[in-house]
């Protein structure tokens, strides 16, 4: 049985190994990294987590205010950059990734490598 460590080093290579990703990260819900691989040297991982934690919250309190239950995913487009997460049990995990990134497939390999997190 893989241990949590080995289980989150997949997933980071894994997410890492998509075309146009320029970054992939696993932080708690409390927004402290538990793995990261950034392809960009001027992304700081403990700011860029601790944001998205943040904004996890938001979508929280957002969607129980609409009746819409618990948080499970977000995409996020810029004119250039995507960012796609799951929310898996205390885990978020997160892909940064460029204009070309393949939301479809990133939302798909994110949900395939994240079942075994909870």
């Amino acid at each position: 049985m893989p241990t949590l460590e080995e289980k989150v080093m997949k997933i980071v290579d894994t997410l890492g190994a998509l075309r146009d990703v320029r970054g992939v990260a696993v932080a708690n819900t409390d927004g402290f990294v538990i793995a990261s691989k950034f392809f960009a040297g001027d992304i700081s991982e403990e700011k860029f987590a601790g944001m998205i934690s943040e904004s996890v919250s938001y979508y929280k309190k957002i969607l129980s205010e609409v009746g819409a239950g618990h948080i499970k995913s977000a995409i996020v487009e810029g004119e250039d950059g995507k960012i796609a997460l799951v929310v898996a049990g205390d885990f978020i995990v997160i892909i940064l990734g460029g204009p070309e990134l393949n939301l479809g497939l990133a939302r798909s390999t994110l949900r395939e490598a994240t079942k075994d997190l909870v």
